[in-house]
């Protein structure tokens, strides 16, 4: 290869470059935001937008990887990736403490693929798709971050991540999962993005080396992560077989069983209606609903006229209960 072709692959790719990645891994959260915001539906912008930006980024990735293995942009991306991974499983493991004392940090993961799979109900399905959303969305803010920090100390990633956080506060998000005006719930949502931080910055600071490492273990070190990845949280969640409840089926009905609802979500436009029937052999009482006690075998029916998630415990345990999702992207006339 003549002398100038190789400064031309080793070249560090124009900003212009950087900037259109960076904003193909903000893509992923592209979709969230435009339904908080009236815009669509979730699973519309997901499929049309989100997903075609990730394979984007992807064939990026495998086309550098092959052509120009030794140029910082392949370096940038592949630390972004692989920084963004760290990150959220840093940011996910470090709020499993939370779960203890009756707090639901996971509680929008689980809604996102209901919204995902356009589900009228939650599965092992939904629930797959989203984890799978909830990393979408972590490796696509390290992407981001990595295309113009490659380099930088460290803590420039606490800054990115407390921008991160403080963009949910000031979007229909907070109000949406039910974290408007409670300081403890936010306070502990920064804290955990120093978590999130940290394992990005790290690695995105010495991306160089970092990279030059990971190429020696097998330069297929970052699809291998993802794939793995995809197969642990498959063996996890289980979601097969799987039966997705269509959005506009006839009006859900919940099963209190052992104290909690089945399916634990449901998902109903504005104005929708749901049926709760108690399973159990004790009375339950669906807080938030009705102050009577349900009946062993009893029904009743509840309508919910204000966007956003619902959780209707059943009683004091932590998990007791179950979460409503009114979505306002759904036509009323789905009942």
């Amino acid at each position: 290869m003549p002398g100038g072709d190789i400064v031309a692959a080793v070249k560090t790719p124009d900003r212009a470059l950087r900037a259109a990645c960076a904003l193909l891994g903000l893509l992923s959260v592209g979709s969230l935001l435009a339904w908080l915001w009236g815009l669509g539906s979730f699973a519309l912008y997901w499929w049309a937008v989100s997903v075609p930006a990730t394979l984007v980024l992807v064939a990026a990735g495998v086309r550098v990887s092959w052509r120009w293995q030794t140029s910082a942009f392949r370096t940038a991306l592949i630390a972004g990736v692989l920084g963004g991974l760290a990150g959220t499983v840093a940011y996910d493991a470090v709020r499993l403490p939370e779960t203890l004392f009756g707090i639901r940090p996971y509680m929008p993961i689980e809604s996102y693929g209901l919204l995902m799979l356009n589900a009228g109900a939650s599965s092992p399905l939904t629930d797959y798709a989203g984890w799978i959303y909830n990393f979408s969305n972590g490796i696509g803010f390290g992407v981001a971050y990595a295309m113009f920090a490659t380099g930088r100390r460290w803590w420039y990633a606490i800054g990115w991540a407390m921008v991160l956080e403080s963009m949910t506060l000031i979007s229909p998000w907070a109000a949406m999962f039910l974290i408007a005006g409670k300081w403890d719930l936010i306070g502990l949502a920064y804290a955990a993005h120093v978590f999130y931080a940290i394992p990005l910055g790290l690695i995105v600071q010495s991306a160089d080396s970092f990279v030059r490492e990971v190429d020696a273990f097998s330069r297929w070190t970052a699809p291998a992560a993802l794939a793995a990845l995809c197969i642990g949280l498959g063996v996890w969640l289980r979601p097969w077989p799987a039966q997705l409840v269509s959005a506009g089926s006839p009006r859900p009905a919940a099963r209190i069983v052992a104290d909690r609802f089945q399916p634990k979500w449901l998902r109903v436009p504005l104005g929708g209606c749901v049926t709760f029937i108690n399973a159990d052999p004790v009375a339950r009482v669906l807080h938030g609903v009705q102050t009577a006690a349900l009946p062993p075998g009893g029904q009743a029916s509840a309508c919910f006229s204000t966007p956003g998630v619902v959780r209707i415990p059943t009683s004091q345990a932590p998990d007791a209960g179950g979460l409503i999702l009114v979505d306002p992207a759904l036509p009323r006339g789905r009942r």
